[in-house]
């Protein structure tokens, strides 16, 4: 604490100064001082529930399961167990499968409409960016309740299909048959939201006068998109990317819907309730961890090399093409198409809360509505504590990210 000087038989303003001046530094002590506990509180909670329970489950992983207090020896046999169980291996790579793919169609679905919604002001705009985003609300699990009844044997598809003549009567069509397909389908549906905001957000801030300058020198607009374009995106498609990527990866709720077992969080999931005390499951943990670091990596060396030119400011602002109402169908076509598959499933699940059990079968449409489900929901012991508990830690985690 810096001492206040006292006052002398000199000049008195240059009593005030020095006084303002140790003022001044004991506000700058003091703010530092609050800077550096508000640090050390946030690194406490940071280690206390994110570091602490990683540390555990490697540490299982690597040193098996305590027992009688001996906390076990350092091996790697845990590990190469893993690799050594052919189903486990399997899983492995169906689960990184299933991220490059979910992956893939998230860029191809966000990459045409974060192009024509930033160059374009069309009829209807706001209402389909809206609705694009809704996807967002719900976990993809969710939608996957909805697409199981849309496409399974004797699900909407199959009927549909059977009143217009393309499939025999009798003869149901199993749509899910490549299960790995549809959990990739209904993940990039639930999660392309995320590329489209980072990509919509990096084609905001790419400087216009450079497309302009290329297409002066003669560059069509596919050179233009290629060479100029997209490398300038990198940074929305590697934030966005990374995580579709690694959140398809972990995903343990969409193949559970699809029956699809044969996914490392699904025989995590398992193996913790079947196997008490194992430390497989725990092993896979940390596969997956260090696989998740990795996809990480290779993310950063593919997309996330940033382009000088892409952090400069714009020297041309940044306009939009108004269309009319012809000149939107062009473009209203790919929004309400990727918009309606994915509310889709939704409005599935929604139609499912209302039907009566048994009645939506072979048939395009519900067959009898009721609202007893709801009933019950509202009112059963069980459901009500659920929906109490879930909005209560929903709260607490909603204060404690603010905060």
């Amino acid at each position: 604490m810096p001492e206040i000087p006292e006052p002398g038989p000199g000049n008195p303003a240059e009593f005030y100064l020095d006084m303002a001046r140790a003022t001044l530094s004991c506000r700058k002590n003091m703010r530092r001082f609050g800077q550096y506990l508000l640090f050390l509180v946030i690194v406490c909670v940071f280690g206390a529930f994110f570091l602490w329970p990683i540390y555990r489950v490697v540490r299982i992983g690597f040193f098996g399961v305590p027992v009688a207090g001996e906390n076990g020896h350092f091996s790697l046999q845990y590990l190469a167990a893993v690799f050594q169980e052919r189903s486990l291996r399997a899983g492995l790579l169906n689960s990184a499968m299933i991220a490059v793919g979910t992956t893939t169609l998230c860029m191809l679905i966000s990459i045409p409409l974060s192009v024509l919604g930033v160059r374009y002001d069309f009829f209807g705009k706001k209402l389909l960016s809206a609705l694009l985003l809704v996807p967002l609300i719900l976990p993809p699990f969710v939608g996957a309740i909805g697409m199981r009844q849309i496409l399974g044997r004797f699900g909407v598809l199959t009927a549909i299909a059977q009143h217009i003549g393309l499939v025999a009567a009798g003869q149901p069509v199993d749509w899910l048959a490549w299960r790995m397909v549809g959990v990739m389908l209904v993940m990039a549906l639930g999660l392309y939201p995320i590329l489209y905001l980072n990509l919509t957000a990096a084609l905001s801030n790419i400087d216009p006068a450079m497309q302009q300058a290329a297409a002066n020198l003669g560059a069509g607009r596919w050179m233009i998109f290629r060479r100029i374009t997209l490398p300038l995106m990198r940074p929305g498609l590697f934030a966005g990317g990374t995580i579709v990527l690694i959140w398809s990866f972990t995903e343990l709720g969409t193949p559970l819907m699809f029956d699809f077992y044969t996914a490392t969080p699904v025989q995590i999931f398992q193996s913790l309730g079947q196997v008490e005390g194992s430390p497989i499951p725990y092993a896979l943990v940390v596969i997956m961890l260090f696989s998740s670091v990795l996809l990480y990596v290779a993310g950063k060396l593919v997309l996330g090399q940033a382009q000088a030119t892409a952090v400069t400011k714009a020297s041309v602002q940044h306009t939009t093409v108004k269309l009319g109402f012809i000149g939107s169908i062009p473009v209203l076509i790919p929004f309400v198409l990727v918009s309606g598959l994915a509310l889709m499933p939704h409005v599935a699940v929604v139609l499912m809360s209302i039907t009566k059990v048994g009645t939506w079968y072979q048939s395009a449409l519900p067959r009898v509505f009721t609202t007893a489900h709801y009933i019950i929901g509202l009112t059963h012991p069980l459901a009500v504590a659920s929906v109490k508990n879930s909005i209560f830690y929903d709260s607490i985690s909603t204060v404690v990210d603010i905060a």
